[in-house]
């Protein structure tokens, strides 16, 4: 499974927040929320899950991409 750093950017987007909000709710700097929705940091498992919880979903969101799943799922 791969990270998918843009799908934490994607969700963040369709709830309407900024980086700022994002980085606020998950106790993270702006610049962390920059180099993770870019790609040019990997969290650890605890910053995902602040992030997860910060965006209302769950960790796995972020390794995979939305349509495969879907038709993972048919």
């Amino acid at each position: 499974m791969k990270f998918r750093p843009e799908n934490i950017q994607k969700r963040r987007e369709y709830l309407g927040m900024s980086r700022e909000e994002l980085a606020q709710k998950a106790g993270l700097s702006y610049d962390a929320i920059w180099r993770i929705e870019t790609g040019q940091r990997e969290p650890l498992a605890s910053t995902l899950g602040a992030i997860a919880k910060a965006l209302q979903t769950k960790r796995i969101s972020m390794f995979y991409e939305e349509e495969k799943d879907s038709q993972c799922r048919r």
